[in-house]
């Protein structure tokens, strides 16, 4: 589905994330489910860019400080339900946000501003290269983002697997 640099996200990778939502929450959770596709790519594109970066500056992220995190937003939403429904997390979803919000604060703080760090991880994205399947969509980098194009599956109704 996409590739940074040596790091891929596979078809059925992609397709086991939506599953995942579709067990937890229901098929009909998902109001439209190629866009929903390209906001997981997005995710997992953006994790595996903070983390490289966050490698390359010497960050780290706790489990406690994705606990932390998490409790915050438990607390936030009112339960944990509602916060992972709120948001179509799972369990491992939500602590991976959480991670990666973390590294993109940690980040930002250790190269001076938002605009630092976004310069940044468009710069890491040129080096290493991000490419995603036509299927999907293409790669903005200035949105740092999957967004649709010609011929992605955003063109057509999406239809679940029957």
């Amino acid at each position: 589905a996409a590739s940074v640099g040596g790091s891929t996200i596979s078809v059925s990778e992609l397709q086991g994330q939506v599953r995942d939502v579709e067990d937890a929450f229901g098929v009909d959770a998902i109001a439209d489910g190629a866009e929903f596709q390209r906001q997981l790519l997005t995710g997992d594109v953006r994790g595996f860019l903070l983390a490289d970066l966050a490698e390359s500056e010497g960050l780290e992220v706790s489990g406690s400080e994705i606990d932390d995190v998490v409790d915050s937003g438990i607390e936030s939403a009112g339960t944990k339900e509602a916060l992972l429904e709120g948001g179509l997390y799972t369990e491992d979803t939500l602590r991976q946000a959480a991670h990666d919000q973390i590294l993109a604060d940690k980040l930002s703080a250790e190269l001076g501003g938002s605009e630092q760090l976004v310069t940044a991880v468009q710069e890491l994205g040129d080096e290493l290269g991000v490419n995603v399947s036509r299927r999907y969509g293409t790669w903005d980098r200035a949105a740092l983002a999957v967004v649709a194009s010609p011929g992605a599956i955003a063109s057509t109704p999406f239809a679940p697997a029957e």
